[in-house]
């Protein structure tokens, strides 16, 4: 079995430009909304702030809009894709074996993985549900 695609997450300035670009203007149904503490989107993200988190859906299709303000936009690297794949620990010893940087980052329910690319580029590793 082969991975699937979770989740996509890209950054915007205001949670009403984001609002109306995703929700109105794109048609995307606004799910809900969580926040990333300043300890985990340091660990992650490299940002040493909290952040906000719209999540927008479209049939089989999630959207996470990570909010951070203007003056910072450009600064932190937080846009990742994220995958479901069928046994993460197997994926992350070959990974590894590529040479590739996973961090873990363990927090109270569980694990947090992300993996970076030959190109920096973050991907969520998450185990896919049975």
């Amino acid at each position: 079995m082969s991975a699937m695609f979770n989740h996509v997450a890209v950054v915007n300035g205001s949670e009403g430009k984001a609002r109306l670009f995703y929700g109105l203007l794109l048609g995307l149904d606004e799910a809900y909304r969580f926040q990333v503490d300043a300890w985990l989107a340091q660990k992650i993200f490299g940002v040493e702030k909290d952040l906000a988190v719209l999540v927008f859906t479209a049939k089989n299709f999630k959207l996470e809009v990570f909010i951070l303000p203007q003056e910072n936009l450009i600064v932190p690297r937080i846009n990742h894709i994220c995958l479901d794949v069928p046994d993460r620990a197997g994926f992350l010893s070959k990974l590894r074996r590529e040479g590739l940087e996973v961090l873990e980052i363990p927090r109270e329910h569980g694990v947090t993985v992300f993996v970076k690319d030959f190109y920096g580029n973050l991907l969520e590793i998450k185990e896919m549900q049975k």
